[in-house]
Parts: structure tokens; sequence; C-alpha cells
């Protein structure tokens, strides 16, 4: 029997993993059939895609050990073994099979494994991993936005996370990917994804490829810091950083294609400000090399601001160009709607005579329909004094009649009653001589 292939998504909150696991799901990754979450939310508009029961689980051992996603508790040794977490256990062996027997490639979400990671290796040592990464300040913002987080908790959250989803992943298979990366280049990351799955035909499909770059939209980025401002931001930690940046360069430098020269540079700077907070750290700054890279940080900040300026101008002037040939398009159809309106009042005149003259031959006509009625009201009155004069006439002759019939029958019965009193005497003497 074939082993299952299980991919499970690591990463701190905020951080893109959702997007990730959406891409995974489109080039073949089975993420369950009921409890996947990808209805849209206020705080991610294109769906979590996480395995609810999964999080509950996660959220229950956290709780076990008094802690919660934004509170992790600090964990005994062998605490994934402790029997306190039995019951738990049994629940994520059940959800397994129930979910995912018989899949030969499926895997699973959630933030907080990142933390609670050991307890699922005890039940799926065979697995590997993809932990998405992403800028820690930009994180920071996005969860001071949501849970009005300080940027010093969302810091140590970020270390947190992120160094424990290193720590427990490691000598395992793995890949590491970058939020920006998936925004700036999707279909880059989308072969290397689909490498990493063992289906690196599904990258070159241009129906996947389609579905992947709708789904990665950048309107959805609200917070994007370049590397050089993330690494120099007081308010992130120095081990946040330097972790971040090492990650930065690591992927960097292990894509197969060529590092673009632009990113190089920044490279280059956020170590030289790296090495500036390490000194710092150390007591050995040097007031020269600090104020030199205040000076490159806010440089940094004026290109990207020069950037997005020259961004936002290009789009202001296809804007005007539309609304542009907007106007004319307007002015064209205005032309065309006076035009319509003069046929329109052409015709409503035409109309209004055909009208007036109806209405003369309407009175023309009722004129000679009164005429009509008053002529045959005195036909009517005519027929009926004809009438009347028959009914008449009818009573006379209906008495004549009555007249002539009573002179006719009278000799009639004088016959008939001599004739009757002849029979009675014949039939009298026919008896007396019988």
């Amino acid at each position: 029997m074939r082993r299952p292939d299980i991919v499970c998504v690591l990463g701190m909150h905020r951080s893109g993993t959702s997007l990730l696991t959406r891409i995974l799901n489109l080039i073949g990754l089975y993420l369950g059939s009921e409890q996947v979450s990808i209805q849209p939310a206020e705080d991610n508009p294109k769906g979590h895609w996480e395995h609810s029961d999964i999080v509950s689980l996660n959220d229950a051992i956290l709780k076990r050990y008094g802690g919660s996603w934004d509170e992790p508790p600090l964990l005994p040794t062998d605490w994934e073994t402790a029997s306190l977490l039995d019951d738990l256990r049994q629940r994520a062996q059940v959800l397994i099979e129930d979910q995912f027997a018989g899949v030969h490639l499926w895997g699973w979400k959630d933030p907080r494994t990142c933390l609670t990671l050991p307890f699922w290796q005890q039940l799926l040592p065979e697995m590997r991993y993809l932990i998405c990464l992403r800028n820690p300040w930009d994180v920071a913002r996005s969860l001071q936005h949501r849970n009005s987080f300080s940027a010093e908790k969302s810091s140590s959250l970020w270390f947190r996370y992120v160094n424990s989803a290193f720590e427990h992943s490691e000598g395992k298979r793995r890949l590491v990917v970058f939020y920006e990366d998936l925004m700036d280049n999707c279909l880059r990351e989308l072969q290397r994804l689909s490498d990493f799955l063992g289906k690196p035909e599904l990258a070159k499909q241009a129906e996947v490829q389609k579905s992947v770059q709708e789904f990665a939209e950048q309107s959805l980025q609200h917070h994007r810091t370049s590397i050089v401002q993330a690494t120099a931001h007081p308010g992130i930690a120095l081990r946040t950083r330097a972790l971040y940046i090492a990650q930065r360069i690591t992927v960097g430098f292990g894509r197969k294609e060529i590092v673009e020269q632009g990113f190089d540079r920044e490279i280059e700077r956020a170590l030289d400000i790296l090495n500036l907070y390490s000194s710092k750290a150390a007591g050995r700054a040097n007031p020269s090399i600090e104020q030199l890279a205040e000076v490159d940080i806010q440089l940094a900040a004026k290109d990207d601001t020069i950037e997005v300026l020259q961004t936002l101008s290009a789009e202001l002037a296809e804007e005007n160009r539309a609304l542009a040939s907007k106007a004319e398009s307007a002015k064209e159809s205005v032309a065309e709607l006076e035009r319509v309106v003069a046929e329109l009042e052409r015709v409503v005149a035409e109309r209004e005579w055909v009208v007036a003259e109806r209405e003369t031959q309407v009175g023309q006509l009722e004129g000679i329909v009164a005429e009509r009625e008053r002529v045959i009201t005195q036909q009517d009155n005519r027929i009926v004094a004809l009438n009347n004069g028959l009914i008449e006439r009818d009573g006379h002759i209906a008495s004549l009649y009555h007249a002539i019939a009573k002179f006719e029958a009278a000799p009639l019965r004088r016959v008939i009653r001599v004739t009757r009193r002849g029979i009675a005497k014949l039939t009298s003497s026919l008896r007396s001589g019988s």
C-alpha cells in the first residue's frame, strides 16, 4: 500500500500561509472535505484555508499548558507525550483516519502548529514542511491593525513561531517561501512549490497559472516594507531581524536563477544595519557608522517613496487618459441625444397637429350623430303612434269578428235544439213499441 504524502504548512499569523495553502490546494494538496474554512473574513477576504478541527486541537493543547496562540506557554520537556494530552491525541488520531484515510497527498495549515508540531510528529512522523515567512515589521503592522498588538509583542511572537518551526523541522524535508515572493513573482514560486510536491508539470498548465494569479491579488497586500526598513526598525527585536535576514539570504542564494542586482544591494544594506545594531548591543557602536546607516535608511525610504509616487503618477496618468476618453464619448453621446430629442420634438409636433385635426373631425361627427339621433327620435315617435293605431284597429276588428260569429251561430243553435228534441221523441216511441 502506498504511503501517504503529508505536507504541513508552517508560519507566523498574518504571514501569507493562507495564500500559500490555497496555491498548494490548486496543485493537488487535499485539505479535507468539509472542515476547511474558505469563507472570506474581514481580516482575510480570500479565506483562511484552515481545518477547523485541527485549529481546535491546537488551541486545546496550548490551553492545557496555560497559554494561547498570542500568549504561548513555556512547554516542559517531552510535553508532547504527556498523559495530559491523551484525549486530544485520541481525537487527533480519529480525525486523521476519518478525514484523510486513503488520500495520497494531503496536508493542513494552522500557524499554531509551529508551537504544537512535536504533538503532530508523534502521530505523523513522515511529513515534509513548507515554512512561509513575511517581513516581521509588516506582520507587526497587520497585527496592530487587527488585534491592537504592540510591535514588541508581535516581534516576540514572530520569533517564537518561526524559530519553533525551524527547530522542530530541522533535518526534515522542507521548503522556505516568502510571502513577498509569492506576491511579486507567483509563477516562479508556483514552480518551486510544484517541484516540492513532485508535480512539476502542473506549474506549466495555463489553467493553474491563471487561477494562482487571480488568487494572488496585489491589492490584498496592505503592508509592504523593504528589507532595509524592516532590518532597521527599532520596534523589532534584534534576534527577530537577524533570523529574518538570515533566511532571506538563504532562500535568495538557494534559488536556481540568478539573484537580481537590486535584491543584492538590499541584502548588503540590511547586513550593514544589522551589523550596526550588533555593535551597539556590544557597546562598540561607531557614531559615524551609525549616522551613515541612518542616512542609508532615509535614502532607502526616499527611494521607496519615489517608486510609490512614480507608480501613483503612472496610475493617475492612465486614469486621466481613461477619463478623457470617457469625456469624449460623453460628448458624442450628448450630441446624439440632442439629435434624438430634436427628432422626437418634430414627431410630437406632427402628432399634435394630427390630434387637433382629428378633434375637428370628431366635433363634426358628433354634430352628424346628434342630427341622426334627432331624426331617429322622431321616427321612433311615429312608430309608437302607428303601433297605438294598429292596436286600436285590432280591437275594432276583434269586436267585429265576435259580433259576426255570434250572428252566424244563432240559426245553427236552433236547428240543433229541434234535432235533439226529434231524436228524444223517436227514442221514446221506439222504447214503447218494443
